[in-house]
């Protein structure tokens, strides 16, 4: 797309078909996540502004890549003269300021850079035109080959091109063919008096331009106004050139001044034992940090002004290698081989000033290695050997090398290994690899010389998450790890750790491992933690790497303590705060060469709450000498009370999608299940022994997971989120906690209800009041009582015998009706698992709304969909008998109902009821109504992902009177039979409001008031402080949730409480945003009147989609909000740059919201699609005007005898006219 990059961006250059240009590809490789908008403009910016510096144009560009080109015809318009640069030194010289303009912000851009030339082709298109063409082509591939961040990677081909830039030293890269250049790499000419190496140097670093110097400069003609810009050097550095290093000097030509530099590249070679032609070369430098920087290269030396080469290759070897005189002269004397080399280049980095480059290259042959003064320099064994720093030059390693050999980045540290004493023979195959992706491309660790011993320095940072919970000192600490699919054997607990790069500080690499570990940015940490200051320690501890043997390793550790604020603030729980609960993240950890399987980098890890008083470990104990908090605390304070971490279960062996064949056309569930079967003597078993007194919970769900394979569908897709917004492990969980309720409600009078509410021990024995372990709050201990006194059991009894699961009170039970439940919880929610949701096939379209081709995003519609036409497909449910089959898909398939739906009022009234009411008018089996509505129970009863602890969604977190209403609520369905959809809806709601305690007041009526009985029922909470929300919103805001809530879905029924005007008409379709109560009960807790704006706008951009009209009054569209549900407001509403939310028409009756990436595939694939993409408008500081209820407004009806023309209600085409309308409803 055409570069829409830096705030004043030119447009885009238009190439020649066929012009002849070097061109440049950059990508960038951070998170985008972690990117602000700012930031990605500072990047076009700054790679703007090094385009200009060689004439180049950016010719394509999207948010994280772009396409730069040089050419002839630019440098000519642009007026640029290059000197004896080619269009290869250009564009490699464009790579190298690019990327050091990179590494030089805080933090620094991961770019990679690669470049070609050739001759660029043009192609027109209808919108535009586009380029292609080998060296575009060859520049992408080699940005993608990238070996690590920030360098330019170049083939051989366009180094041979190189002119002014072929001194450079390349690295040979693993790629055949290629070397890479990184940005600290230098033209001899470029290289300053390093800091590294000023404390050698009497007078280098502090040397300044004199005034006699600029004033020879400008008698000269040289403007010196230009140093020091751009890539120019300045006057300083020029004058340390000149006159301290004495790297160049000066010759007057003319009225002019000339430059000239002389180099003499050093080959000194030596016969080997074995044949082989051997040549010294410079492996690497030593700083006075003792941190090594690559050189690889041949020796040079710079020759002062009237002197020859043969004086500085002397000093060389006198000063460098330490070779006395006897020999030094013998090898001069001797005939060697000398080539020269005169160039007459306007230097780069020394405006106006021409320079002439005189490059000696010597080869200097030694006829005898063994002579004992040659000892020094490893001969005659061809061994590695140092030499210390003198005057401006540092410690360096030398090492000898077949001459004309290029060795890669893992040859060269190989060699560098052996030659420090290691030995690499029975490394593992990768190690070698994997440490140089370490020190050069991740810079993780680096290598150090300590007496003499190569020694590999790694930094860590560790930070103490600490809590005060209930006056109890807690620290956060990880108990297991699960990656590549596996559970980490032998995890050792401990705070939230991880490496720093080596050029980070400790206080980005604590903000940097609090988001990498939880997920924590910048913002939140400094909202809600104290990092303190004076906690921070660094530890260094020595030993011997297991990973690389022979290598000695230095940790260096920093530790740092970080101190939650406020334990009840509600953005706390995602970390189990305040109760203290176990939680896990699950991240993508990033990799600069992606795997063909996305999985590779899925870690997820589980944490815990621990007390501090609990903690062994020495080094732990140490730390934690002063006080925990750094408040003064009573010293005679004792805290008796530690509560513990909610559990979890070994999920069951993993899928593999490896397991598929491609090549079928079947569906994915049927694929998996492919050669499993039910194992059906275990499932009869937990069936019939379900009620008998010596079974346990143990072997009922030993013998579950063993019957059911339908329950390793789970972890298929262990990778991703299911469409509940869960992990698939956490559905799993959640099944299992389902299955639990069903066993525990069954067995109530046998421990069950103690179960159900307590939960049960390590040995699976049932929970009460009085137990020890788990330790629990006193609060949510007395939470657990009261349930297990006040709730209605009786009333659960009598459902289960209405199901037909109980037979005779608790002494008999239907066991093929029992198993027919325990076979439809195993199944429920698998199409919850979004790559098992089927596709719709020719045959069997249109389902449900659904047509042939279209992926069934409805996880319950998906489910029907496989057992109408794939019964097969799911063995356990294949194999019962027809009339439990019967049952199940009267639940799932035929009765199309979902009683969450209903007492959320998260669906209006046509998708409820509408089937539903066709089969209780012809005769519905009442027994399986009940058998739906005790699954409905059992299933939300073990909706929290701990299974062992209860069924903690009643017991916890639903109010007593809540549940009652809802069990109460099974009977609503009756009604049907005698009253309308909308009706029995209207009822429901009515019913709520007035149940309500405290009492809402009267119901209210008016335009408006079904929305505002759904909210309240939705939200489950402050019902006053929805209300009062409701009441602010702007009127745009308020007009949409007033009209889109109000909808029926039925043909010619609308809800009599709005009161519409005589002749009015329904209209449709409404919309179903599925997961719209869990948004109310997440985000509108904190905010409500953020979450009803968000509400608004979803229905505000869906109904761009599905237009009303009076023909689809009888229909329903669903929008799914699933990766909103979970989330926090302020997550919502936060602009994140380079990222858009938006809702993605995914079939002729479905929406779903999506975080779409600008410039991403997904959403490019949305735009060219058609208008089935709408970008959300969440923002928190969006433009409105306040609205107040009860004050009569303009509101829209449909009126048969309305005879005006269809209007344009927010840019869709609706029959609408327009009646005003007065609120009879007030808030409390």
């Amino acid at each position: 797309e055409p570069c829409q990059g830096g705030r004043d961006a030119a447009p885009p250059e238009r190439m020649q078909d066929g012009e002849e240009c070097s061109c440049l590809y950059w990508t960038l490789c951070d998170d985008v996540k972690l990117l602000k908008e700012e930031r990605l403009l500072a990047l076009h910016d700054g790679i703007l502004d090094c385009a200009k510096v060689v004439a180049a144009r950016m010719v394509e560009a999207s948010a994280t890549q772009g396409l730069l080109i040089c050419s002839e015809r630019i440098a000519e318009q642009e007026s640029f003269n290059g000197g004896h640069m080619t269009l290869e030194d250009c564009i490699v010289r464009l790579g190298q300021l690019v990327c050091r303009w990179a590494i030089s912000q805080d933090p620094p851009f991961a770019l990679h850079i690669g470049v070609h030339s050739g001759r660029i082709k043009k192609l027109k298109l209808r919108h535009g035109e586009a380029y292609f063409g080998e060296p575009l082509l060859e520049a992408k591939r080699l940005a993608d080959l990238a070996p690590q961040d920030s360098c330019v990677q170049i083939l051989k081909s366009t180094k041979d091109k190189l002119n002014v830039l072929e001194r450079l030293p390349f690295t040979c890269s693993r790629v055949n063919d290629c070397y890479y250049l990184e940005p600290s790499a230098e033209l001899p000419e470029e290289v300053p008096v390093s800091a590294a190496y000023e404390s050698f140097s009497p007078s280098g670093g502090q040397s300044r331009c004199t005034a006699e110097f600029r004033q020879m400069l400008l008698d000269h003609g040289i403007d010196i106004s230009k140093f020091g810009k751009g890539q120019a050097k300045t006057l300083d550095e020029l004058y340390r050139n000149v006159a301290v290093e004495k790297k160049s000097y000066f010759v007057g030509k003319d009225d002019s001044l000339e430059r000239h530099m002389e180099l003499v590249n050093i080959s000194l070679t030596v016969m080997s034992p074995k044949g082989h032609e051997m040549e010294l070369r410079l492996n690497c430098e030593v700083l006075k940090d003792s941190t090594l920087v690559r050189r690889n290269q041949k020796p040079s030396a710079f020759i002062e002004e009237g002197a020859g080469w043969k004086s500085a290759v002397d000093a060389f070897f006198k000063h460098r290698l330490g070779l006395p005189a006897e020999i030094r002269q013998e090898l001069l004397d001797q005939e060697n081989d000398v080539n020269d080399k005169v160039e007459r280049i306007k230097s780069m980095f020394f405006p106006g000033v021409d320079t002439m480059y005189i490059t000696y290259e010597v080869h200097i042959h030694i006829p005898d290695p063994n002579r004992p003064e040659l000892r020094s320099i490893g001969l005659p064994n061809m061994t590695g050997f140092d030499t210390d720093a003198i005057a401006t030059l540092p410690r360096a390693t030398w090492s000898w090398r077949i001459r004309g050999e290029e060795l890669s980045n893992e040859e060269a540290l190989e060699r560098l290994l052996q030659e420090h004493g290691i030995d690499t023979n029975d490394y593992p195959p990768g190690v070698i690899s994997e440490l140089c992706d370490e020190l050069y491309e991740s810079r993780y660790a680096t290598l150090n010389l300590r007496a003499g011993h190569l020694v590999r320095n790694i930094q860590i940072i560790k930070v103490w998450l600490c809590a005060t919970i209930l006056s109890v000192d807690y620290v956060l600490r990880s108990k297991g790890k699960m990656q590549f699919g596996k559970r980490e054997r032998n995890h050792k607990e401990g705070p939230v750790t991880m490496r720093m790069r080596s050029d980070q500080d400790w206080k980005a690499a604590a903000l940097s491992c609090l988001y990498g570990k939880l997920g924590m940015d910048e913002a939140f940490v400094k909202s809600h933690l104290v990092i303190v200051d004076s906690s921070y320690r660094l530890d260094e501890e020595v030993e011997y790497s297991r990973s690389y043997p022979g290598l000695k390793t230095v940790y260096n550790i920093h530790t740092v303590k970080c101190r939650v604020k406020d334990v009840d603030n509600p953005e706390m729980s995602f970390i189990g705060l305040p109760e203290g609960n176990d939680f896990a993240v699950t991240r993508v950890r990033q990799s600069l060469r992606p795997s063909k399987s996305s999985r590779e980098g899925v870690v997820s890890t589980l944490w815990f709450w621990k007390p501090r008083n609990q903690l062994t470990e020495t080094g732990d104990l140490l730390y934690f000498q002063k006080s925990f908090t750094n408040d003064q605390t009573m010293s005679g304070e004792v805290e008796e009370f530690t509560p513990m971490g909610r559990r979890q279960l070994e999920p069951p062996m993993f899928l593999r999608p490896s397991d598929l064949d491609e090549s079928s056309t079947s569906l994915v569930v049927e694929e998996l299940m492919r050669g499993r079967s039910t194992n059906w003597s275990r499932a009869q078993r937990a069936a019939k022994r379900i009620l008998d007194p010596t079974y346990n919970l143990k072997g009922f769900y030993g013998d579950c997971l063993a019957a059911f394979p339908e329950l390793l569908l789970y972890t298929a897709d262990e990778d991703s989120i299911s469409s509940s917004g869960r992990s698939n492990s956490e559905e799993y969980q959640r099944t299992v906690g389902a299955l639990f309720a069903v066993f525990w409600c069954m067995r109530r009078k046998m421990g069950g209800a103690e179960s159900f509410c307590f939960g049960v021990d390590d040995e699976w024995e049932p929970l009460n009041s009085w137990s020890k372990q788990p330790r629990r709050k006193p609060e949510e201990i007395a939470k657990r009582q009261s349930f297990f006194t006040e709730v209605e059991w009786d009333r659960i009894d009598e459902l289960l015998h209405d199901a037909g699961l109980l037979c005779d009170g608790v002494q008999g039970h239907d066991e093929e009706r029992v198993l027919a439940m325990l076979v439809l919880t195993a199944i429920h929610d698998i199409m919850k698992i979004v790559s098992l949701l089927p596709i719709v096939q020719e045959a069997y379209a249109p389902y449900r709304g659904y047509k042939a081709g279209e992926t069934i995003h409805d996880h319950d519609i998906a489910l029907s969909y496989v057992l109408d036409h794939h019964p097969s497909a799911l063995p356990s449910y294949a194999g019962l008998s027809k009339k439990q089959q019967d049952s199940i898909r009267f639940t799932q398939s035929k009765m199309e109902y979902n009683m969450g739906w209903l007492v959320q009022a998260e669906a209006p009234a046509g998708a409820l009821f509408t089937k539903l009411k066709e089969y209780v008018q012809n005769g519905a089996d009442s027994q399986d109504l009940a058998f739906y509505f005790c699954h409905w129970l059992t299933d939300l009863a073990g909706a929290e992902p701990y299974p062992q602890e209860g069924c903690e969604k009643f017991v916890l977190k639903f109010p007593r009177k809540v549940l009652s209403s809802f069990i109460n609520s099974f009977k609503i369905v009756g009604e049907l039979a005698t009253k309308s959809e909308s009706q029995v809806l209207q009822d429901y709601l009515v019913w709520r409001w007035t149940s309500h305690q405290p009492s809402l007041g009267a119901v209210p009526t008016g335009h408006g008031s079904i929305a505002a009985l759904r909210l309240v029922v939705m939200a489950q909470g402050d019902s006053p402080s929805v209300l009062r929300a409701l009441q602010s919103l702007a009127a745009e805001d308020s007009d949409v949730l007033f009209r889109e809530l109000g909808h029926t879905g039925c043909k010619e029924q609308l809800f009599s409480l709005e009161q519409p005007p005589e002749g009015s008409v329904a209209m449709g379709p409404a919309i179903l945003v599925y997961y719209a109560p869990a948004l109310m009960q997440k985000a509108g807790r904190v905010d409500p009147a953020a979450a009803l704006r968000i509400l608004a706008e979803l229905f505000r951009q869906a109904r761009q989609f599905w237009p009303l009209l009076p023909s689809s009054s009888g229909s329903t569209v669903t929008v799914r909000i699933d990766v909103l549900k979970e989330m926090e407001v302020k997550m919502i509403t936060a602009h994140t740059p380079g990222e858009v939310w938006a809702l993605e028409k995914t079939s002729s009756r479905d929406a779903e919201v999506k975080k779409l990436c600008l410039g991403s595939e997904d959403l490019t694939h949305a735009l060219m699609s058609g208008s089935k993409l709408r970008v959300l408008n969440v923002s928190e500081n969006r433009p409105s005007s306040a609205t107040v209820l009860g004050m009569p407004e303009a509101r829209n009806w449909v009126n048969k005898m309305d005879s005006r023309s269809w209007e344009d209600y927010d840019g869709t085409r609706s029959a609408s006219a327009l009646v005003g309308r007065s609120q009879t409803w007030d808030v409390r």
